[in-house]
């Protein structure tokens, strides 16, 4: 006969959805990706200080150690290799912060050939194939979000719009030419942060949105 006992029923769903265990997941995401934040800004410092003491250096042989502290640094900065590394982990575990170890090993690699398009999107703008903050710039970021988004099982919709807001932000903002690596840091984050607010405001997944805002 049927069961009509509902007397258990919070207890019976806690193994499907346990809300405390995914509250505690999202806070520990949003400090890590804080603190991701912090570090990338201080490497970006780094950079600009190493460059500056390049700048009046004498000695030939402190000169080339300096160099290759520099050629270290700059793998931190937009581009490197370290930082998409850091930015394709820090994707996979938001995205997946109740999920398996294979379902964030996935993320990490559709994040890093996510940023790659990101950054091929980029080089045209750079080349001026495309101009920056023109409707064919943001189609194409809102391309390149969308399919990361979808292929990490995130949502599509949120994605595409965190690409393509992070584009449209940023060419209302001032243009990052001749600022130090420190100022261009600082202002990626801002883009993200504004980027993400507005997601969780519409309601849209403010974990995709902010993944995508950055690595546009």
């Amino acid at each position: 006969s049927l069961n009509r006992d509902t007397s258990d029923t919070l207890n019976a769903l806690k193994p499907i959805f346990d809300k405390e265990k995914i509250e505690a997941g999202f806070e520990i995401v949003s400090e890590a990706s804080r603190q991701t934040g912090q570090f990338l800004a201080n490497r970006a410092a780094e950079a600009d200080a190493l460059k500056k003491a390049m700048a009046t250096e004498n000695d030939p042989t402190r000169y080339k150690v300096l160099e290759k502290q520099l050629d270290d640094a700059r793998q931190w900065l937009p581009g490197g290799s370290y930082r998409m590394i850091a930015n394709a982990v820090l994707a996979a575990t938001s995205g997946n912060v109740t999920g398996g170890a294979g379902e964030m090993a996935r993320g990490a690699v559709v994040s890093y050939l996510q940023q790659e398009g990101a950054a091929k999107v980029g080089d045209w703008v750079g080349k001026g194939i495309i101009k920056a903050g023109s409707p064919e710039h943001v189609a194409l970021q809102a391309v390149v979000g969308c399919a990361g988004a979808a292929a990490s099982s995130q949502s599509c919709g949120a994605g595409a719009t965190g690409a393509a807001a992070a584009v449209v932000i940023s060419s209302l903002l001032d243009s990052t030419k001749g600022r130090t690596n420190e100022e261009i840091e600082a202002r990626r984050n801002l883009v993200a942060s504004l980027v993400a607010g507005a997601g969780t405001v519409l309601g849209a997944d403010g974990l995709a949105t902010m993944t995508n805002a950055a690595l546009a």
